[in-house]
C-alpha cells in the first residue's frame, strides 16, 4: 500500500526495503548486505593514501586514519586517529581537493570531517558534529544541506 516509499528507497540507494510484517529472513539478508557494504567502504578507505610534503619532510597518510582537517590562520592541521597532528601550510581547499569526496565533507570554512568518524550530530540553530575523539565541530548553516546529503549517502 506504500509503494511510493519503495521508490523513494530505491532513489536513495537503500540497501533494502522491508514491509510489515517483517520477515526475519529478509531482515537478516538486509543486515548482511549492510555489513558487506560497510566493510567494502572501510576497505576502500583504508587502502587510499595521500602525500603531504612540508619543509623537506614527506608524509604518506592512510586516508582512513584521518579524523578531521582544520584550518587556523595560514596553517592546516591534519588530526589522525593515532593522536598525531600534522601541520601543513597547504590550504584547506587543497585538502578538500585531494581527500575522497565520498568519505569527507566540508562542514565549515575551517573544517573537513571524515564521515566515518562522526560520533553524533546535534541539530539546531547551529548544528554541531562530535567526532569519535570527542572534538566538536560546527556545521555552517550554508553547508548543512550538503553535509546532511553526504552523511545520509555515506550511511546507506
Amino acid at each position: 500500500g506504500y509503494s511510493e516509499f519503495g521508490i523513494q528507497a530505491a532513489n536513495n540507494h537503500a540497501i533494502g526495503y522491508l514491509v510489515k510484517p517483517i520477515d526475519l529472513d529478509e531482515l537478516k539478508a538486509v543486515v548482511k548486505r549492510a555489513r558487506v557494504k560497510l566493510k567494502e567502504r572501510e576497505s576502500n578507505l583504508a587502502t587510499k593514501t595521500i602525500i603531504i610534503s612540508e619543509n623537506g619532510e614527506t608524509w604518506i597518510l592512510n586516508v582512513g586514519e584521518i579524523l578531521y582537517v582544520t584550518s587556523e590562520s595560514s596553517y592546516t592541521f591534519v588530526q589522525q586517529k593515532s593522536d598525531q597532528k600534522l601541520i601543513s601550510s597547504k590550504s584547506l581547499n587543497y585538502f578538500e581537493q585531494i581527500l575522497p569526496e565520498d568519505s569527507f565533507v566540508r562542514s565549515h570554512r575551517s573544517h573537513i570531517l571524515n564521515l566515518s568518524e562522526i560520533g553524533s550530530i546535534k541539530d539546531g540553530r547551529t548544528a554541531v558534529a562530535t567526532m569519535s575523539d570527542g572534538y566538536t565541530v560546527p556545521i555552517a548553516n550554508r553547508r548543512k544541506k550538503d553535509f546532511y546529503q553526504k552523511f545520509d549517502l555515506f550511511n546507506t
